[in-house]
């Protein structure tokens, strides 16, 4: 029950996201996690066995702000911290016993976050993904030698699986599948998420090489040159790796919950390759690039690389040749970044062909950003109009107006004050839980609302105090009994 409740708050969040890529839209994704963990709360916040692992456990309020950064500098969509938090990497880490603690705890920060925020004035309803990557586990030097600790591959898949239940029952909104650069793992993430439907999902792609294929196995020598294409190493692949454009067709064709793409922790000057391989391989759909800045330098990360302006840049050119629409930034892009990428999406929305909207876009955009950032107000006042119109269309085939008439049908036909109503449940009852919803709301709410129709109604009809209260006496128990049954 609560999944499928959860299923559909999902999807529909998605749809309102989908009308905003169609209105020509950009969306903002936000940067890297441990990166900016780190600035904040020092190396000591980041587990040598598991990246990002433990700092959900260790250092909370750090991953909190970090997330609060990214909502300030603008960005549409949150990633959960949980990266790697995984069971397999958390076993490698010695955390495993605490998977399901560390992944609600993830998802609850983010929570935390976008409520601190909207309390300190922001306006917006930013989206939570869930991260489930094919991080391998373990320490660098193991990864490098390796000899990373995975586990079978029907474990291997059960955990991918586990990860992902978790998130969901915990609210996210949509689930991003990342660091998907090797296809044994990657077969493996997204045939575990076969049996996940209750959200959508991105397939995030990195791309470590410049014959843009996704390895077999790693053959990097790190740490990992950051330079123009044409100005450093090439940057060798696995003999047996798959041309990107393959291992997108294959995936695609296992996995229907699959929306959108996104190339991720790639090389800024890779990316555009990559976009161009997604697009040949024959997606059409939401498409976008979160690439890293910097590199890993054996034991730390070193962010030094894109400057804010330059993936400002980027995104322009991944949007207009690829017609890419969703944009943030891996390790090593930090608030900075995602603030020049809001700023520039805010200041170009323009139609797909690269006119200025016209008046009926602009309105539709207009109110598309109401719904998104005032959800209730707009359909407080949406089903109040609509009401009201509905009621004047149908006097008008009588040849006759009254606007008392309107008004009175639109308050009580349409009732916009349920939105609120609806959102008190969610609060104080939380998510899923529908029978004990239902029960509250028809032994509580009903009553009270047939109650302020009778009364609204009377006045509206010019009735008198005495006659009101007469036909509540007569009229209010046998009303509310017939809807009950």
């Amino acid at each position: 029950g609560n999944l499928a409740v959860m299923a559909s708050v999902a999807w529909q969040r998605w749809r309102g996201v989908e009308q905003r890529l169609a209105a020509g839209d950009v969306i903002i994704i936000d940067g890297g996690m441990g990166t900016e963990v780190e600035k904040i709360a020092g190396p000591e916040a980041l587990n040598p066995a598991g990246w990002t692992s433990s700092m959900n456990l260790t250092h909370p309020q750090a991953v909190k702000q970090a997330h609060r950064r990214y909502l300030d500098a603008g960005a549409d969509i949150l990633i959960t911290n949980t990266y790697g938090t995984n069971r397999h990497i958390l076993a490698a880490a010695g955390l495993d016993e605490r998977t399901d603690e560390n992944n609600r705890t993830a998802v609850r920060l983010v929570r935390e976050a976008v409520e601190e925020w909207r309390g300190a004035g922001g306006v917006g309803d930013p989206l939570v993904a869930g991260s489930v990557s094919i991080h391998a586990p373990g320490n660098e030097k193991s990864k490098l030698e390796g000899k990373s600790a995975w586990p079978s591959p029907a474990a291997e898949v059960e955990n991918y699986a586990e990860q992902a239940r978790i998130l969901i029952d915990e609210g996210v909104d949509l689930l991003f599948l990342e660091l998907v650069w090797n296809m044994e793992h990657g077969r493996r993430v997204v045939q575990a998420m076969k049996s996940v439907t209750a959200v959508p999902i991105f397939l995030c792609m990195t791309i470590f090489n410049d014959e843009i294929c996704v390895e077999s196995h790693d053959v990097r020598d790190g740490p990992l040159k950051v330079g123009k294409f044409d100005e450093r190493v090439l940057k060798p692949h696995s003999a047996d790796a798959m041309p990107l454009h393959d291992a997108i067709k294959e995936l695609l064709a296992t996995n229907e919950s699959i929306v959108g793409i996104n190339v991720m922790h790639t090389k800024s000057d890779l990316v555009l390759h990559c976009l161009k391989a997604v697009r040949a391989a024959g997606w059409d759909g939401p498409l976008g690039a979160y690439p890293d800045s910097g590199a890993w330098l054996r034991d730390r990360w070193d962010c030094t690389g894109l400057t804010p302006d330059d993936l400002a840049a980027h995104a322009k050119q991944w949007k207009e040749a690829c017609n890419a629409r969703l944009f943030g930034g891996c390790c090593g892009v930090g608030p900075e970044h995602i603030n020049a990428l809001s700023s520039w999406a805010k200041a170009h929305r323009t139609t797909a062909d690269g006119e200025s909207a016209g008046r009926i876009v602009a309105i539709s955009r207009w109110y598309d950003t109401e719904m998104r950032l005032r959800p209730l107000l707009t359909k407080t006042w949406t089903s109040f109009l609509m009401g009201a119109l509905s009621n004047i269309t149908a006097q008008a085939a009588q040849r006759r107006l009254s606007l008392r008439e309107a008004f009175s049908w639109a308050l009580q036909g349409s009732p916009p004050y349920s939105h609120f109503w609806f959102m008190f449940l969610d609060r104080q009852l939380g998510p899923g839980r529908a029978g004990l919803k239902t029960f509250v709301d028809q032994a509580f709410w009903r009553p009270l609302l047939i109650l302020y129709m009778f009364v609204s109604s009377g006045f509206l009809n010019g009735k008198r105090w005495a006659e009101i209260k007469d036909n509540v006496r007569k009229n209010l128990l046998r009303v509310i009994l017939d809807g009950w049954k």
